[in-house]
C-alpha cells in the first residue's frame, strides 16, 4: 500500500527542533519556551501554502491580490535561501526558514541579510513579474529572485512597509528598522519591527513586538509560528 506523507508545517517543525525549556535567570525576564536543539531535514514547501503566506502581508495591509498561482511558482517556492531574517512582505513567505543550525552556531545579529544575489534560471516567473511590475506580488517575487526593482515611493503603509523590507534584503538593516518604527502598528509591522530589532541586536525591544505579532496573526499562517520562534530567539538573547 502506497502512503503518501503530509508535509510538516511550520508550528510542528518549531515543535521538533525546539522542545526543551529555557530557564530563566531572574524573575523579571520571561523564560523562553523553547531551546534549539535539533534540526529536520528533508522538508519541502506545498506552493498554495507558500502562496497564502506570501500574499498575506498585502491583503492585511489592504493590498488587492490574484487568486492565481504565478506560472513556475513549485519550483520557485523551493528555490534555496540563505536568508533566515526574513520581513512579512510581498512575495515573501516563512517556509523559507528551513534550516534552523544557523541559530545554533550564530547569534542573530550576524544573520541579518547583506543582499540580495540573483538566482539562476525561473524564466517564466520572471516574464511573469514584469509583465505585471504593478502588482505587489509580482513585484516580491521579482525581488526574492534578486531582481532590480521600482523603488517603492506611496505613503500608505503597504508601500512604505515594501520599502522598508526593499531596504532589509539589501542589507540596509537599520534603515529598514527606522521605516518599520515610523509605521503605524498592527501585526505585519509589529512581526517586522521585532524581527527587524532581533537582528540588528536588540532583542529586549524586540521581544513585545514579536509577542504581539505572534499571538495577532492567523495561527493558520506560517507567519504566526516563525514570529513565536523569533520571539523564543529574541528572549533567549536577553540573557
Amino acid at each position: 500500500m502506497t502512503s503518501t506523507r503530509r508535509q510538516p508545517t511550520i508550528a510542528e517543525l518549531t515543535d521538533r527542533l525546539m522542545q526543551a525549556r529555557s530557564k530563566s535567570v531572574d524573575t523579571d525576564t520571561p523564560a523562553s519556551e523553547v531551546e534549539l536543539h535539533e534540526v529536520l531535514t528533508g522538508y519541502r514547501t506545498d506552493p498554495r501554502t507558500a502562496y497564502n503566506d506570501a500574499v498575506l502581508a498585502v491583503k492585511l495591509l489592504g493590498g488587492t491580490v490574484q487568486p492565481a498561482l504565478p506560472p513556475e511558482w513549485a519550483a520557485f517556492v523551493q528555490l534555496e535561501s540563505p536568508v533566515v531574517a526574513l520581513p512579512m512582505a510581498a512575495g515573501v513567505f516563512p517556509q523559507r526558514v528551513r534550516d534552523l543550525t544557523v541559530f545554533l552556531d550564530s547569534t542573530p545579529n550576524a544573520l541579518r541579510p547583506t543582499s540580495t544575489q540573483a538566482a539562476q534560471g525561473f524564466t517564466s516567473v520572471r516574464n511573469w513579474a514584469a509583465k505585471n511590475e504593478s502588482n505587489w506580488l509580482a513585484r516580491g517575487v521579482a525581488r526574492t529572485l534578486g531582481d532590480e526593482v521600482a523603488e517603492s515611493t506611496g505613503s500608505d503603509v503597504l508601500a512604505r512597509n515594501e520599502l522598508a523590507a526593499d531596504l532589509w534584503l539589501a542589507g540596509k538593516c537599520e534603515e529598514a528598522v527606522a521605516v518599520w518604527l515610523e509605521l503605524p502598528t498592527n501585526p505585519v509591522v509589529s512581526f517586522n519591527r521585532g524581527m527587524g530589532l532581533l537582528f540588528t541586536g536588540r532583542p529586549t525591544e524586540a521581544v513585545a513586538y514579536l509577542k504581539l505579532a505572534a499571538d495577532q496573526l492567523p495561527d493558520t499562517s506560517g507567519w504566526s509560528h516563525l514570529a513565536r520562534l523569533y520571539l523564543s530567539l529574541a528572549i533567549l538573547g536577553q540573557k
